[in-house]
């Protein structure tokens, strides 16, 4: 049975209700008082009560209240956006680490290459973003090494506060190889050519092993499937032979 809560405008003086939005008048029969008590007590409504709420539904003189079920439905709702949203967010960031790290790739490869060239540090680090802005990784690696280039600061500083933000740390540890090439003049191209190809690899088997991952959840379903196939066909012919 559907319980009902009274609207704040809500008063009774014996035979009449003042309530509702705006304020109308009600008079009350004695079966109406009847009714009127049992919203007012929270007791259950007496038979032949549904003229007398339809209308106190109407004015907005009371109102449905919610049942436990649909206040359990509500906190679940409530959790599941709560706790469902920050998952959502932690899994783009970790899809957009991921990309960043694939980009990254082909920023080391053509960084050692420019280095090969004779290229400086500077130049090695800061054409290749601007030649490969077509993704948003490298823009934002060409955003954050001109950041640095106008406050003065060595593009590898960039680099290193673009990696402590975004948590790659392979930006961090890129920015320290170019700052020991510009700093002591160490031969760093099999250096950056290596990291890449390493880079390469550990993203690589980490798509093989979420690929396997993945296969492993289709096989679950799959062999269930097949199970149930195998029941609905073995079951009757059983049945069958048994009842011989």
């Amino acid at each position: 049975m559907t319980s009902f809560r009274l609207d704040p405008s809500y008063r009774r003086h014996d035979l009449v209700v003042i309530a509702g939005s705006p304020l109308r008048l009600f008079r009350l029969s004695t079966a109406g008082r009847r009714v009127a008590e049992a919203l007012e007590e929270g007791r259950p409504l007496p038979k032949g009560h549904a003229k007398l709420t339809d209308r106190l539904l109407d004015a907005g003189a009371i109102h449905p209240s919610p049942d436990a079920s649909s206040a359990v439905f509500t906190v679940a709702g409530a959790l599941l956006g709560w706790t469902g949203a920050p998952r959502a967010v932690r899994a783009r960031a970790e899809d957009a680490r991921e990309e960043l790290r694939f980009a990254l790739v082909s920023f080391l490869q053509q960084a050692g290459l420019l280095r090969q060239g004779g290229a400086g540090v500077a130049t090695a680090l800061s054409l290749p973003a601007r030649l490969l802005a077509d993704g948003w990784a490298m823009r934002r690696i060409a955003d954050e090494l001109a950041i640095a280039e106008r406050a003065g600061q060595m593009p590898w500083e960039g680099l290193r506060r673009f990696g402590e933000q975004v948590g790659v740390d392979e930006l961090t540890d890129l920015s320290a190889i170019a700052a020991g090439a510009g700093q002591d003049g160490a031969a760093v191209v099999d250096t950056l050519l290596k990291r890449a190809e390493s880079l390469r690899d550990e993203l690589l088997a980490d798509e093989h092993a979420t690929a396997h991952r993945a296969s492993g959840q289709m096989s679950t379903p799959g062999a269930l499937q097949v199970f149930l196939i195998a029941t609905w066909v073995i079951y009757p012919a059983a049945v069958a032979l048994l009842s011989f």
